[in-house]
């Protein structure tokens, strides 16, 4: 994104905000959360922003607000030392991971 923020998890804010020249990214952590109070509102208003990149973490507090059209992605634990990664998106959203096709099938 160009951004020049440092970058720090919100595990313990829940929220933080990167600005570049051309976009905001939100990043959300609500897994000490079982409801997201006030920060649901919050989340709301940067999901209508076009000029917003909401990034969520642990979403089940606010899964009833999120947009249908969104790239889910899962990590699950398979042992200590490996994680499987599930990555879904809706249709419109398909050119976000063809990178990610591509470079699988480089290797």
């Amino acid at each position: 994104m160009g951004s020049k923020d440092h970058v720090a998890s919100p595990s313990f804010t829940i929220a933080r905000e990167y600005r570049s020249p051309k976009l905001t990214l939100k990043h959300l952590d609500f897994h000490r959360l079982d409801d997201a109070g006030i920060v649901k509102h919050e989340l709301a208003e940067a999901l209508e922003d076009s000029n917003t990149v909401v990034a969520i973490e642990w979403a089940d507090a606010v899964r009833d607000i999120l947009p249908k059209v969104r790239l889910t992605i899962t990590v699950n634990t398979l042992s200590e030392n490996e994680r499987e990664i599930e990555i879904k998106c809706s249709k419109q959203l398909n050119y976000l991971i063809e990178g990610i096709k591509h470079a699988d099938s480089d290797n």
